[in-house]
């Protein structure tokens, strides 16, 4: 070896390794190219995907999802995150990361203090830190992340309308890196996509939470409210609505609207047919909508709704039921006309027969002197009762009033209204006769209230009874209660009047007409009083032939 002699390379050999050394840069610089360009298509396909699933699904899960674990390739970082912050950028919220971790990260981590999202907020740029484990930016935050092994990270912040609503954090573990200038601006891009899901998301949520409340408004109100297409269709009706006219949603819906509640709700003049003409939301106005149960008095109300969607505007009309309103105004008007009736009256005779006697117009005669005056005293009786009628039963219906309950015997108060009202019977020779069981235990009772129900009915029984007739009082006790029935021969009550009986003001019609005196109090007082002891009262009745009241006061009640 040491005789063997030094070669020089020919002329030939020398241009054959230099062109070994070209080929090789060449393919050296194509790979290197071809890395690039596989990465660059990466990206850009990164790109596409996140896009198109930013504008084909509102999952935001999903889209986070693709978002990080692309990212996590494409920028070859270890691990990948999206935090996002709460409104008063306080915490941040760790949505999204790649890889998948067992263990969890803290729900809330604090930004107050935090350098590197305190920067972010302040500049609303990216942030690269080339090493992780001694920048200053990072120091707050080791004890929230623990992860010590970090060694370079790219912050992008997530900005909608000039806001940042949180972070994409890229880490590499391996080995520190600079991201270029083109990978910060990728990422900026993507960042922006995942801020538009985010935003969409939020807004999607905010919506969806909305249309509940609204749906839950237009299922409880009791007001109607009833949607109509451009060819008068309907398309939603409420409860509200069902409540009102007797009609369920599933019957009506397709329908045409006064194929269902008549042609006067799109009659000319109507408010729909002034909303039609106009364009314009019609206030409420009183009008008549006919319904399953017949017509009902209705404020109703119409309100266009166009959109963009569609080609002529849809109705929405809301209507509150006042039938009850009306019937009560005209109920009133008829009660002022009936009390004020029954008032004057009383009023008349005693105005009458007290100018009478003011003029002197008995002379001596001292019969009609006592004759005049005991119709004053009468009808001012009858003028006293009919207002302590109106006094006590507003007191009974509302319940605030306390039962002044002591021991009585049920058939003595009985006796000693009918012994009261013995005048009266004897001027139309109408004959009353009580029976009452022997040995009847005491009751418990208030005994202005059980004289209330006793008087009010034995009245009744007098003054729809014939001239001559027959009242008949029983009085009983069963293995629950104490009872006892008023009983005449009167002229009966019509079957469809008995419901009604009851009610404040109602008279019989065929009694009105009649022309006999009355309130219609009456019964009304009755019923309350018993009801107060826990009572009732049941009737029987046949036209021309009278009718019976029986009273029922529980066990519970007795002494």
């Amino acid at each position: 070896m040491a005789g063997r002699r030094k070669r020089h390379l020919v002329p030939k050999e020398v241009q054959s390794l230099t062109a070994v050394g070209s080929q090789s840069s060449v393919t050296i610089e194509s790979i290197r190219l071809i890395e690039q360009a596989k990465r660059s298509a990466q990206r850009l396909a990164l790109l596409a995907k996140i896009s198109m699933a930013v504008t084909s699904t509102l999952n935001l899960d999903e889209i986070l999802r693709t978002a990080v674990a692309g990212l996590g390739v494409v920028f070859e970082a270890e691990q990948c995150g999206v935090i996002v912050f709460d409104e008063e950028r306080k915490v941040g919220r760790l949505v999204a990361e790649y890889p998948q971790r067992q263990e969890t990260m803290p729900v809330a981590i604090p930004l107050r203090g935090n350098f590197s999202i305190e920067r972010i907020l302040a500049t609303r740029q990216p942030l690269t830190i080339r090493d992780a484990q001694s920048d200053p930016l990072l120091a707050s935050i080791w004890d929230v992340l623990p992860q010590r092994s970090i060694k370079s990270m790219l912050i992008v912040p997530l900005l909608v309308k000039g806001e940042v609503i949180g972070i994409i954090s890229l880490n590499t573990i391996k080995g520190a890196r600079v991201f270029t200038a083109k990978e910060i601006e990728l990422a900026q891009t993507i960042a922006n996509q995942i801020s538009i899901a985010i935003d969409n998301a939020r807004l999607y949520q905010q919506l969806i939470e909305e249309k509940v409340k609204t749906e839950i408004v237009l299922q409880e109100t009791f007001s109607g409210i009833v949607m109509v297409d451009n060819s008068l269709r309907i398309v939603s009706l409420n409860p509200g609505a069902k409540l009102i006219t007797g009609y369920p949603a599933e019957e009506v819906l397709g329908r045409r609207l006064h194929d269902v509640f008549g042609v006067e709700i799109t009659a000319p003049g109507s408010p729909l047919a002034k909303a039609i003409e106009s364009g314009k939301k019609v206030l409420p106005t009183e009008t008549t909508l006919s319904g399953r149960h017949g017509a009902r008095d209705v404020l109703l109300a119409v309100t266009p709704l166009s959109s963009a969607a569609q080609s002529a505007p849809h109705y929405l009309l809301s209507f509150a039921d006042i039938s009850k309103l009306k019937e009560v105004d005209r109920f009133k008007s008829s009660v002022v006309t009936n009390v004020s009736h029954e008032l004057r009256m009383p009023l008349a005779s005693i105005k009458t027969y007290t100018e009478l006697l003011l003029q002197g117009a008995e002379g001596t005669n001292a019969d009609l002197r006592r004759e005049w005056l005991s119709v004053i005293d009468r009808e001012t009786d009858r003028l006293t009762a009919l207002i302590n009628d109106f006094l006590s039963l507003p007191r009974l219906e509302s319940g605030h009033f306390e039962l002044k309950k002591l021991p009585l015997h049920l058939e003595e108060v009985i006796a000693d209204v009918v012994a009261s009202l013995k005048v009266q019977a004897e001027r139309r020779n109408i004959t009353i006769e009580l029976n009452a069981q022997p040995g009847l235990p005491q009751l418990l009772a208030d005994e202005g209230l059980i004289r209330i129900a006793v008087e009010n009915l034995v009245s009744n029984a007098l003054k729809f009874n014939h001239d001559g007739g027959h009242v008949h009082i029983s009085v009983w006790e069963d293995s629950e209660a104490l009872k006892f029935y008023v009983e005449d021969d009167g002229i009966g009550i019509p079957q469809d009047a008995i419901p009604h009986l009851f009610t404040r003001f109602f008279r019989v019609p065929s009694v009105a007409v009649a022309g006999m005196q009355g309130t219609g109090l009456g019964l009304a007082l009755a019923k309350e009083a018993v009801a107060a002891h826990g009572g009732c009262i049941e009737v029987e009745s046949s036209l021309g032939k009278g009718s019976r009241f029986t009273v029922t006061i529980p066990q519970t009640a007795q002494f």
